[in-house]
């Protein structure tokens, strides 16, 4: 993982006291930009080959990333023309998950995307249980890689 596990417990602490996911930008000359995003996310200037990494959070708990972190890792790769880790965060029970996505420029991200929305629009229902089946199903394709830590309090 690229990110100090420091700096993820810090920013999942402060998306869950305002509501709010934050994101960080970090290029590969070392700079990076903090963006605070609006209660319903946001989009991010993420059009610049130059990215190292972005980890971004979730103020509520998340068992696997959403499509929304897929399509935006995704992107990440077509512009850089490799892939480039997005990290999604949140506190999930007494500990912070982070998900570390890559997916590979020439991914069919439609196809992802055609299996991933009809979990996305039920996983309320049953969040361990969707989230394992969307987990799988995105573990099963050859041009995505996700790897999950844990990160005790």
């Amino acid at each position: 993982m690229l990110i100090d596990s420091n700096l993820a417990k810090k920013l999942v602490s402060m998306s869950e006291s305002t509501g709010r996911e934050y994101a960080l930008i970090v290029y590969e000359n070392g700079s990076k930009y903090l963006y605070r995003l609006s209660l319903s996310g946001g989009s991010l200037p993420i059009y610049s080959s130059n990215i190292k990494y972005v980890f971004h959070t979730h103020p509520v708990p998340r068992y696997t990333p959403s499509l929304a972190d897929i399509v935006t890792a995704y992107n990440l790769s077509r512009i850089k023309g490799a892939p480039v880790p997005l990290y999604t965060a949140s506190r999930v029970e007494d500990g912070i998950v982070v998900y570390e996505i890559k997916i590979h420029p020439s991914a069919d991200i439609n196809k992802i995307a055609e299996e991933i929305i009809p979990i996305e629009k039920i996983i309320s229902e049953d969040y361990e249980k969707y989230s394992k089946i969307q987990h799988y199903r995105m573990l099963s394709k050859r041009h995505i890689t996700i790897a999950r830590y844990l990160l005790a309090n």
